[in-house]
C-alpha cells in the first residue's frame, strides 16, 4: 500500500468538529471490524472520553492532554494523543504505574491504514514526551486488531486481562521505555 503523505502538527481549535467526525468514523469501523458493532452504548461512552481529552488539550494548552494530528491534503487521516493515565488503566493497574503517562487515542482513518500514519505520529509524541523528560508511557487496548499491532511494535503486554471484555476478549496493558 502507498505511503501517504501527511504533516504531524498540533490540531486547531477550528477542527475541533473535522476531529470529532474523524474519531466517529474511525471507531465505528473499528467496533464494524471487530463485530462489537452492537455495543453502541460503548461506542458511545469511547467517543465522549476520546472529545473530553481533545477539550482538555485545547483548555490547558497541552500540558493536561497534548494531541498531535497526521493531515494528508484538508483531511484528519490520524490522532494521537498522552497525558494522565485513564480511570480503567489506574484501576485495572491497581496504581502501579500512576505517575507513567498515557498513549491513547492512536487513530488512523480506515482509508489509510497500514501506511505508517501511526508510526510517524508516534515519533512525534515520543519526541514531545522527551523534551518533557519522560522516559517511558503506558498504552492499553480491548481491541484485538490493535493488540496484534502493539505486539509487533512493542512486544508482549506487561498485563493482560483475560476475558475481561468477553469470553476470549483480553484487555492488555504495555508499558513503552522512550
Amino acid at each position: 500500500m502507498k505511503r501517504a503523505e501527511v504533516t504531524v502538527r498540533r490540531p486547531k481549535k477550528g477542527e475541533i468538529f473535522q476531529i470529532e467526525e474523524f474519531m466517529r468514523v474511525v471507531l465505528v469501523d473499528t467496533y464494524r471490524k471487530e463485530q462489537i458493532d452492537e455495543k453502541i452504548y460503548d461506542l458511545q461512552e469511547e467517543l465522549a472520553s476520546k472529545r473530553a481529552y481533545l477539550a482538555s488539550y485545547f483548555e490547558s494548552g497541552g500540558e493536561d492532554r497534548y494531541f498531535l494530528v497526521a493531515v494528508s491534503g484538508n483531511n484528519i487521516v490520524g490522532t494521537m494523543e498522552f497525558g494522565k493515565q485513564s480511570t480503567l488503566l489506574k484501576e485495572l493497574t491497581k496504581g502501579e504505574l500512576k505517575e507513567v503517562p498515557e498513549m491513547g487515542t492512536a487513530f488512523v482513518h480506515p482509508d489509510h491504514q497500514g501506511q505508517g500514519i501511526a508510526s510517524t505520529l508516534l515519533e512525534e509524541l515520543k519526541r514531545e514526551m522527551r523534551s518533557r523528560d519522560i522516559r517511558e508511557f503506558c498504552l492499553d487496548s480491548g481491541y484485538q486488531r490493535a493488540q496484534r499491532i502493539w505486539k509487533k511494535k512493542f512486544g508482549s503486554p506487561r498485563y493482560t486481562f483475560e476475558n475481561y471484555w468477553a469470553e476470549g476478549v483480553s484487555h492488555e496493558i504495555w508499558i513503552v521505555k522512550i
